[in-house]
């Protein structure tokens, strides 16, 4: 790969040597993100206006510095959000580790991943989520703790068994539906290499990656293996829905036509309906915003099954505290900010340094996981658009000016 050494065309105390210090620092910084395309080209802009000695191109090369380092601060502030974030959900994990909760290791995978994209939206979706899966753990403890000591254990552990797994076919649902509603997703799904590429490298459908991986990290087998040992019986799903759900996940690839996605996404869903009626849950959760209630819910006295009982004593709405953190695996770069040279002349094109970000949480162990339920392919749910916030939109819109990208 040819190499643009901008500080060996430049003479110590000029202008252009003082652009080039500058230049070479940010394109560092600009790789350490993951935006190798912007450092080369600004790299290789000012080399040969430097080189041909072009002031207009000298002057041209300087403006898209300037906007690859407004893209680096950008990048730089999202990332110190999402340690922010990272470091509330670190608490809950870690009050889940002392409590002996078990946190399922496809919502850490999730969240590792919406943390190395750096998926605000997305991560603060996951602290609810897994706050709220600590807080039913606890209740559902409780009751099972209750019903043993009054003699009718068979009959509440067939239902927080059933709970266990409906919880976590809604939370693929959940993702599922979160894929068909998003903007980017047409975009996203692509059978062309070259385009998947392009969709990587300028962070084009990263939440839907981050939802697919969670979809595709879900093991069946070992969350229903995980509910047995919470409860002490197994869920009640049928074999024929844990092989139709089996093959409904296996066919939905990134790697295939918008069009084909949501055929797929479409029979996922209904195969995971289908699960859920059989566990007995409420028709009122089987769409999108009823998952996202159940999901993102901290009240414990709502039903999710016909067969429980309708508690009308004051919802509790705690949360667990935050205590001792477990640590995050090593996610997005969180470089230090750029430092410009002092006393330098006023042609150059440095700004206000972004803050340093906070240093970056390491990723939780995972934990046992949770059975998922299986499903056969029934009717098609029909999502509600909503917009997520997009945390690469601003960054996109600029790159597309600079590099004439077209998404």
């Amino acid at each position: 790969m040819e190499t643009f050494d901008l500080l060996s065309i430049t003479k110590e105390g000029t202008p252009a040597h003082v652009v080039a210090l500058q230049a070479t620092q940010l394109a560092k910084q600009a790789r350490e993100l993951g935006l190798n395309d912007q450092a080369d080209m600004m790299e290789k802009s000012l080399y040969s206006s430097i080189k041909s000695r072009s002031l207009s191109g000298f002057e041209a090369s300087k403006a898209l510095a300037k906007s690859v380092e407004q893209n680096v601060i950008e990048i730089q502030k999202q990332s110190e959000q999402a340690a922010n974030i990272a470091d509330g959900i670190n608490a809950v994990l870690g009050y889940a580790q002392e409590s002996g909760y078990n946190v399922d290791p496809d919502l850490i995978v999730a969240t590792n991943k919406m943390y190395e994209n750096r998926d605000i939206s997305g991560l603060e979706e996951m602290k609810r989520m897994i706050s709220t899966d600590v807080t039913r753990q606890a209740d559902s403890k409780q009751k099972m703790a209750e019903a043993s000591a009054t003699g009718k254990m068979d009959p509440q552990a067939q239902i927080e068994a059933n709970k266990l797994m409906a919880t976590k076919l809604l939370r693929q649902f959940s993702n599922a539906q979160n894929i068909l509603n998003d903007p980017e997703a047409p975009k996203a799904f692509t059978g062309t290499p070259a385009k998947q590429f392009l969709n990587k490298t300028t962070g084009v459908g990263n939440n839907v990656r981050s939802y697919m991986d969670s979809i595709g990290g879900f093991n069946l087998g070992v969350g229903m293996q995980e509910v047995k040992a919470a409860t002490g019986t197994a869920a009640g799903m049928a074999a024929s829905e844990t092989e139709a759900f089996k093959a409904a996940q296996s066919a939905l690839k990134i790697d295939q036509d918008w069009s084909n996605a949501v055929e797929q996404l479409n029979i996922f869903n209904a195969s995971i309906i289908r699960a859920l009626k059989g566990l007995g849950v409420r028709n009122e959760y089987l769409n999108r915003e009823g998952a996202e209630k159940w999901l993102k819910g901290s009240d414990v006295k709502l039903p999710l099954l016909d067969n429980e009982k309708i508690d009308q004593e004051q919802t509790s709405q705690a949360q667990p505290p935050a205590t001792q953190a477990l640590p995050m695996r090593q996610g997005a770069p969180n470089p230090q900010p750029q430092t410009w040279m002092q006393g330098a002349p006023q042609l150059t094109f440095g700004g206000t340094p972004a803050p340093t970000g906070t240093s970056v949480p390491q990723a939780p162990p995972q934990a046992p996981p949770q059975a998922p339920p299986q499903a056969p392919p029934q009717g098609q749910a029909t999502p509600q658009a909503t917009t997520p916030v997009d945390p690469y939109a601003a960054i996109r819109t600029k790159a597309a000016k600079q590099f004439n990208l077209s998404y």
